[in-house]
């Protein structure tokens, strides 16, 4: 009797990853691109991590140059324009050890300065700013 219960688990665990196999090679691709309003690389609340309990401080540094508008297939709407964003935050996080509702209670700061320029002659602007605080 024992052998056929090992006989039985055993036939389980083989039809089981032969099923599994098969809904592998079955499966299509997927193609996804990051459309959110977060940076590239992002973390914490956003992108649903966060590192354990401690003190951290890092630096965020963006410089994002676009010259053209396109469509989801790749193709050009719109060129001529230019739009430059510059930016530095340094960040400070704090992740404490109290709980709430089953997640460590974090504090994150961010003070930021951009430097940022738009050009759309078709539009009829063209506008630059000083360096100021942001609001990454």
């Amino acid at each position: 009797m024992r052998f056929n219960k090992l006989r039985t688990n055993f036939d389980q665990v083989i039809l089981r990853l032969v099923v599994g196999f098969v809904f592998i090679i079955i499966s299509g691709n997927a193609y996804a691109q990051y459309n959110g309003h977060n940076l590239r690389g992002d973390f914490g609340l956003f992108s649903g991590s966060q590192p354990g309990p401690g003190w951290y401080a890092g630096f965020l540094g963006v410089d994002y140059d676009v010259d053209s508008l396109r469509d989801r297939n790749g193709n050009e709407l719109a060129s001529g324009g230019n739009l430059n964003i510059n930016a530095i935050a340094p960040y400070f996080w704090w992740v404490t050890d109290k709980k709430v509702f089953g997640g460590n209670y974090s504090i994150f700061a961010s003070p930021s300065w951009t430097d940022n320029s738009l050009e759309a002659p078709t539009l009829g602007i063209s506008s630059d700013t000083d360096v100021g605080a942001g609001d990454l």
